[in-house]
């Protein structure tokens, strides 16, 4: 059985092996497989590298 779904603008957590890992996705795609997960962002962003000040100024400018 696929899946696809459209994304919005969120946090994605994702596992490997056993840790867990967090990233910031703007906008795309996620198919599901019975044996894989494949996400197409528009922008993805790992949560230890995004910039609070830079993200926040962002918001305020949409």
């Amino acid at each position: 059985c696929h899946f696809l779904s459209t994304l919005k603008i969120g946090e994605l957590r994702y596992r490997v092996d056993h840790e867990t890992h967090s990233m910031a996705v703007l906008w795309g795609f996620a198919e599901v497989t019975p044996t894989k997960v494949t996400i197409m962002a528009e922008v993805a962003e790992k949560a230890e590298d995004i910039d609070v000040e830079r993200a926040t100024a962002k918001v305020a400018e949409a």
